[in-house]
């Protein structure tokens, strides 16, 4: 199952989303960048998708590395949104509380999981996707075949100082897509 991210932005100054892109970029094939103009911030969209757990520790390091400078090219005043399927399984450990909250799928982190947190905590992001009370159902984005396994592996990261902006996401399973909203 693939999952799609769906945001709804507030104080939009326009009614047509054409008119709102400022930008679009491909930086490969794992990242993406939209930026749009809201009524009185910029926004920064990046949609990434991050190799697999299995995936070699040189080829998750470039994307690591790519990603963080793409970051640091992005002025301080834009709001930050990191969405996608970043493979990482985002646990409950304490020490990870103050990035992650505590309402997550999972009891541990896995390598991909903590390579997120470590960039999320380094970049001054929160992950929300971890953040919301919801019922396990609500709180997978990726199912096996025949719903055996579940597992949230697609996160949305926000920049700290606009965390409070994000007032939920959550999972809406379809036949054949998951939707996440925000």
């Amino acid at each position: 199952m693939c999952s799609h991210m769906i945001f709804k932005l507030h104080n939009v100054s326009s009614s047509s989303p054409n008119h709102l892109t400022k930008d679009f970029k491909a930086v490969n094939s794992r990242l993406t960048i939209l930026i749009v103009e809201a009524k009185f911030f910029k926004i920064a969209f990046f949609n990434a998708h991050e190799p697999s757990e299995e995936k070699n520790y040189e080829e998750k390091e470039t994307f690591y590395s790519l990603l963080e400078s793409t970051l640091e090219g992005i002025p301080r005043h834009y709001i930050l949104i990191l969405l996608g399927d970043f493979n990482a399984k985002i646990g409950k450990e304490e020490c990870f509380k103050t990035t992650t909250e505590s309402n997550s799928l999972h009891q541990i982190s896995n390598n991909n999981g903590c390579r997120l947190i470590e960039l999320a905590t380094g970049k001054g992001l929160k992950i929300k996707s971890t953040s919301f009370p919801h019922k396990e159902i609500y709180k997978g984005t990726w199912r096996s075949p025949y719903g055996r396994y579940i597992n949230q592996i697609d996160h949305v990261l926000v920049i700290a100082r606009f965390s409070n902006s994000v007032l939920d996401v959550r999972t809406f399973h379809g036949q054949n897509v998951d939707l996440i909203t925000s």
